[in-house]
């Protein structure tokens, strides 16, 4: 198995034969995952996966890693990680979903990063990110 595991931008790291699951609701032949991508300090999101070897075009020069994935799988992996799916060749539709989990004691840096523009009005910089249950919602918390 692989396992891909961030520490931090700067530090993103493919660790080997650990163990790892990956999942998807719909059928996905493969997913490919860029190696490292330690060298940048912030990739920005685009609408559009190639967008990123517009703005990186050296990242067409890096080898990537095939991560064959079956209906009802699961793919555990830092959100800084650069992957994708190749493309739907079905007739129908392929459903995803996506969850990122965070430290309850993260505060807002002012980056929007995937934040709407409504929210980046209405956090403050410094200040808690999880202030509000409805919208980030605390899943798990430890007892002491």
């Amino acid at each position: 198995m692989i396992s891909v595991l961030s520490m931090s931008m700067q530090k993103l790291l493919l660790l080997k034969k650990r163990r790892h699951r990956f999942n998807a609701i719909d059928h996905v032949t493969e997913r490919r995952y860029y190696a490292s991508n330690n060298t940048f300090t912030e990739i920005k999101i685009g609408k559009n996966l190639s967008d990123i070897l517009i703005t990186y075009p050296e990242l067409k020069q890096w080898p990537t890693i095939a991560v064959p994935m079956k209906a009802g799988s699961a793919s555990f992996h830092s959100g800084h990680l650069i992957h994708g799916a190749g493309a739907n060749m079905t007739s129908g539709r392929r459903a995803a979903m996506t969850i990122q989990m965070m430290p309850d004691n993260m505060i807002f840096n002012g980056k929007q990063n995937i934040l709407t523009k409504k929210q980046m009005t209405e956090l403050k910089v410094g200040v808690s990110v999880f202030n509000d249950d409805n919208i980030n919602p605390i899943l798990y918390k430890k007892l002491r």
